[in-house]
């Protein structure tokens, strides 16, 4: 209470326990936050490519609009180590309120999966990638990161 609700808390008690906190250096696990509020405030941005030339001004959008709302952004690379399912799997296990994947080159078969998985789990997730003609691709620019992140 002393660190969310310091109002109710009688105020000599408030002072002893920041001067542990402080002396400590507790920082509140945003893990254990979300859990307790049943409110994911951390998402992940999976990235194929980090020097691809669009891909630092989006992050920076997207970290620019996180950082506005409070949200936390956990980055992930695809890469050879780990099969694109397991990485997906490994996102959703970590139970963050979403995920935006960005690629400008993702299979049908990928984004399908990731539609499919996502789905399954009932997490939002956002694929930025060129435009596909299937429905699966739920494709967006630039201005739509802050509105999934509000949504």
């Amino acid at each position: 209470r002393v660190l969310n609700n310091p109002d109710k808390v009688n105020v000599a008690t408030r002072e002893k326990v920041l001067k542990i906190v402080n002396e400590l250096g507790y920082v509140p696990n945003p893990i254990a936050r979300d859990l307790a509020t049943k409110k994911a405030t951390t998402f992940s941005v999976v990235v194929a490519d980090m020097t691809r030339t669009f891909v630092p001004p989006l992050i920076n959008g997207i970290l620019n609009a996180a950082d506005e709302l409070n949200y936390s952004i956990k980055i992930s690379l695809i890469s050879t180590k780990k099969t694109f399912k397991d990485l997906i799997s490994t996102i959703i296990a970590e139970k963050v309120g979403g995920a935006i994947f960005i690629n400008d080159n993702f299979t049908i078969d990928e984004v399908n999966l990731i539609k499919e998985i996502f789905d399954k789990y009932n997490t939002h997730y956002v694929v930025i990638d060129k435009q596909h003609e299937e429905d699966s691709a739920f494709n967006v620019g630039v201005e739509a990161i802050k509105s999934i992140i509000k949504y």
